[in-house]
């Protein structure tokens, strides 16, 4: 009968235990010491929303919005950009299957607050549909390509279509990329054990050493933060304010406006510039 018991006390112990190392580690880390701060007076930030689905909203209920800024994502970017004169790039798909359409659908109803819209906001091809397909032929990948671009000059205006992507799942071998037209820079992982594209293990550490690796006439950058990750942000910022140029980015199917506008909100309180690199 005494068993159970000790076991109970046993499990509490090392329960105890593991909430404390818990507790040791947040500390540490909570107070390990920040990156310097860059002194480069021309800093600048390139922010991004990936997966963007928003577009399908607006083609399936163009009557529920008056306006662009009246759907919520839209509205967000707006105020952050008068509040704070942020930047944004959107990248999305071809096709919406869960929707039932696609982003040759988009109404022209909201075309002259898009153009108004041109010096903050851009919107990039992703991928072609949310599902991801490492085998996808160039074909598909070449008609999802041009079908966003096409879409995004019809239902907005060519000034917005993006020359810097982040392709899903960083993915693109050299016969997709070959028709990435007008696109001057890819957007690389976040994770550096993470394959980037068609960069070979030499060139990924490279790009990683000094943040930025041209080849075949494309600039690669590493992203340094993705929003979602992180529960402290801006002690985890601190621990990039070290980088002239900072490359962050959430989802839209997890994106939290607060978070977003603190993120927002401190890049500019620290000298940042936003960007479109």
């Amino acid at each position: 009968m005494k068993r159970p018991a000790a076991n109970i006390l046993i499990n509490a112990c090392g329960a105890f235990v593991i909430i404390v190392y818990i507790i040791i580690l947040v500390c540490c880390w909570l107070h390990s010491a920040d990156a310097v701060p860059s002194k480069n007076p021309s800093k600048v930030a390139h922010l991004s929303i990936d997966d963007v689905e928003a577009f399908s909203d607006l083609i399936n209920n163009p009557e529920e919005y008056n306006s662009l800024f009246d759907h919520p994502v839209f509205s967000l970017l707006k105020s952050l950009h008068e509040d704070y004169g942020a930047t944004f790039t959107l990248y999305t798909y071809m096709y919406f299957p869960a929707r039932n359409t696609q982003i040759s659908n988009m109404p022209e109803k909201f075309r002259d607050d898009f153009r108004n819209s041109a010096d903050w906001l851009q919107i990039g091809f992703h991928w072609p549909e949310p599902q991801f397909n490492e085998n996808i032929s160039v074909e598909n990948f070449k008609q999802g390509f041009d079908g966003v671009n096409d879409a995004i000059a019809r239902f907005a205006d060519s000034s917005l279509i993006a020359h810097t992507l982040r392709l899903h799942y960083f993915w693109g071998h050299d016969s997709l990329l070959r028709n990435l037209k007008n696109v001057q820079c890819l957007l690389c992982a976040d994770d550096t054990l993470r394959w980037s594209y068609n960069l070979s293990s030499l060139e990924k550490k490279q790009m990683y050493k000094n943040h930025l690796l041209k080849k075949n006439g494309i600039s690669y950058r590493p992203t340094d933060f993705r929003i979602e990750n992180h529960v402290f942000l801006k002690r985890a910022l601190r621990q990039v304010q070290d980088r002239d140029t900072l490359v962050i980015f959430t989802h839209e199917w997890c994106l939290d406006y607060n978070k977003f506008r603190t993120v927002v909100k401190w890049l500019r309180a620290n000298g940042y510039e936003f960007d479109r690199l």
